[in-house]
């Protein structure tokens, strides 16, 4: 794998990734890919058993099924047991969660903040748009997860069925686990409840890990977001080759550009994303609209149709790895909080780029062929999504 990042130096590439993203690199995290929900889900659950003094939780998606049932239960278990537990549930993103799991967590003593409900200040439009989209779970302040995963059914399994879906999370432990932990302090804080308690005490965290690695939160703002200038600097950054994985592609004209530049530029740009299982048609037929111009430059598209891809990784010359919520869409850069750990890590950029090859034979390559092809009825999603995208 070395020959794919020979062009960096990474003591520049450090400099240049925290000069251009304002975050500190730091050396000594441990950052395990964990695939689909037969291993991401017994690893966090094997993680909050062994909590002894706080669990913090926050998703996007809480739904229902055995992987939130169990959840739910081993959260009781551990606050029964004294164990400080704080969940942070996006009012919309969990809105299908059973109300009978909320208040059995509560009556165990679990905090539950539910995360901007429409009422009040926020009822206004652009309040309700803003959403909180970060996957954060850290036991004991000292492991983290971090990644695409939902809590529900749908995530349950291996990806080997349109049931299943496929995605990707992340095991970390380190230095970076206090900046991840921030992440969910920061929409803690809406809650009204205090910041920390006897229970935290803010360890030091073990620094022999392989990896380098930056967290950067991105937050519902005017505008675009750390998470764009993140996606911008790696794609700037890039010599070689670039392999994004990204459950909704709607890239703005911006965005796009930012994907032909690299392409135009020489270095090797492959893109995947849900085909036919996708989960919500409006933010495909959107994002279709620029794949002429992507074709053009030579981005190579992958439409994954075995199941929905909800996976959100993005590697850069063998050598960088982007990985946590954000999607490459309009909502990831501009309206929804959003978390991503950027990692220096060959290893880790190995086991990323071979998920993605492993991938890709479940995949359709979109070309101006598959384009030409379309339905009348795909070409007028496509048109109308633009209209409907810019009113939202």
């Amino acid at each position: 794998m070395s020959g794919h990042h020979s062009a960096h130096d990474r003591d520049t590439l450090v400099r240049r990734l925290e000069t251009m993203l304002g975050q500190t690199m730091l050396p000594g995290n441990t950052i395990t890919r964990l695939r689909n929900g037969d291993q991401i889900f017994p690893a966090m659950v094997r993680a909050m058993q062994a909590a002894t003094r706080s669990i913090d939780l926050l998703t996007f998606v809480y739904w229902t099924g055995v992987p939130a049932r169990v959840i739910g239960e081993t959260l009781e278990e551990r606050a029964r047991a004294g164990v400080r537990v704080r969940v942070i549930l996006d009012v919309f993103g969990a809105a299908r969660i059973n109300r009978d799991l909320v208040t059995s967590l509560e009556e165990a003593g679990v905090l539950v903040h539910w995360f901007r409900p429409p009422v009040g200040e926020t009822a206004d439009v652009t309040g309700i748009g803003k959403r909180t989209h970060r996957k954060i779970c850290v036991v004991d302040e000292t492991l983290a997860f971090t990644g695409g995963v939902g809590i529900a059914e749908e995530w349950d399994g291996d990806a080997r069925t349109p049931d299943e879906w496929r995605d990707s999370h992340f095991q970390v432990t380190g230095p970076s686990v206090a900046a991840i932990r921030a992440g969910f302090i920061d929409d803690w804080a809406t809650s009204g409840r205090p910041l920390s308690s006897h229970h935290d005490l803010f360890p030091p965290h073990p620094s022999d890990g392989p990896a380098s690695a930056m967290v950067v939160l991105g937050e519902s703002e005017v505008g675009e977001s750390a998470v764009a200038l993140l996606k911008r600097v790696l794609l700037e950054v890039a010599t070689e080759r670039v392999r994004l994985t990204t459950a909704y592609f709607s890239p703005n004209e911006e965005m796009a550009g930012w994907l032909s530049d690299a392409a135009e530029r020489g270095v090797d740009v492959q893109v995947m994303f849900p085909g036919t299982h996708i989960d919500k048609r409006l933010p495909q037929a959107n994002g279709e609209r620029a794949y002429p111009e992507l074709l053009e430059a030579g981005v190579t598209l992958w439409s994954y149709e075995r199941t929905m891809l909800h996976a959100k990784v993005l590697t850069v010359d063998g050598l960088i790895a982007d990985v946590g919520s954000s999607n490459y869409n309009d909502r990831s850069i501009q309206h929804d909080e959003e978390i991503d750990l950027i990692a220096l890590d060959p290893d880790l950029v190995a086991v990323l780029d071979q998920d993605f090859e492993s991938d890709r034979v479940h995949c359709i390559e979109v070309d101006e062929h598959w384009w030409e092809q379309r339905s009348l009825l795909e070409r007028a999603q496509s048109a109308a999504s633009g209209l409907i995208d810019g009113m939202i």
